[in-house]
């Protein structure tokens, strides 16, 4: 009688111990499940951030072409008054064609779903980059499409950059997205993004 008691006991123990593990093995599943699954998701809004940002970048030669001839129309040194207006016109027709052309609308929300996705997803470091690649093309829309020059003058008063200078840029971007490892960190404000557009960005491309 004492010997069943010993075995019996004994199997209430293994089968406790196996409960024990089956519990663990699952909370190791889930915690693995979820890591996977962040990282699946990290990656997935990596992706779409690089392809906005590229997708930005294919309309740059277009917009700063846009954007010269506002500039010419404003150039009181170079043109006299009715030079200015014919100049005007010209841009103004260039600006009707790009909206024929263009999906504007959706060039608004590619940079606005772009500065939500790198707020959210991205390192310090690289969201200061990305934004203000991102500030850039924000202030450049408005300019031309909404003949804001103003907003140039506020924050880009040397001038828009050169395309291949902000190619180079892009490609730097597309390097760190890459070696992106990090979830949630804190967002940039916009005086993060002023310090780093005055101290580094426009040195980067040369705009002086």
């Amino acid at each position: 009688m004492e010997n069943l008691t010993y075995w019996k006991i004994i199997i209430d123990l293994i089968t406790s111990l196996g409960s024990i593990s089956a519990v663990i093995i699952a909370i190791l599943a889930i915690r693995f499940a979820t890591k996977t699954s962040n990282h699946q998701i990290l990656v997935s809004k990596v992706e779409e951030i690089y392809e906005i940002t590229q997708h930005l970048l294919y309309y740059y030669p277009s917009l700063i072409f846009v954007y010269n001839r506002l500039n010419e129309s404003h150039n009181s040194e170079k043109y006299n008054a009715e030079e200015r207006s014919s100049k005007h016109k010209k841009y103004q027709k260039l600006v009707e064609q790009f909206k024929k052309n263009v999906d504007t609308e959706d060039l608004y929300r590619k940079t606005g779903r772009l500065r939500t996705l790198a707020q959210a997803y991205l390192s310090p470091e690289l969201k200061r980059k990305v934004l203000t690649y991102n500030d850039l093309f924000e202030k450049l829309i408005i300019v031309i499409l909404q003949e804001q020059k103003i907003l140039q003058e506020i924050f880009y008063k040397e001038g828009f950059p050169e395309e291949k200078l902000l190619r180079e840029f892009a490609a730097e971007l597309e390097i760190c997205l890459i070696k992106i490892i990090k979830l949630g960190e804190k967002p940039l404000s916009q005086n993060d993004i002023a310090e780093y557009r005055s101290k580094e960005f426009k040195q980067k491309l040369d705009i002086k």
